[in-house]
């Protein structure tokens, strides 16, 4: 039998502190409008599977230079292929 896990679910709230704990920047795109994506287009964990394409610093293990607004973007071309 195989064992199943549960994700963990995180408030829209929740999830945008998470980005902001890993220094995703809301400058490009307000925190207001991510708030209404992640509510209505998209799910957060597919969303920030985009932010891997992105720097890391391997110490602080926090983004360089990452704005929501570019993983938006990149959701939306996967979207129309």
């Amino acid at each position: 039998m195989k064992e199943q896990t549960k994700e963990l679910k995180l408030t829209v709230e929740e999830q945008l502190q998470d980005m902001v704990d890993k220094n995703i920047q809301f400058e490009l795109y307000s925190k207001e409008d991510a708030t209404k994506f992640l509510k209505y287009n998209n799910y957060y964990f597919k969303l920030k599977s985009y932010a891997k394409n992105y720097n890391i610093n391997p110490h602080t293990k926090k983004y360089y230079n990452l704005d929501f607004a570019y993983l938006v973007e990149l959701s939306k071309l996967v979207f129309r292929c």
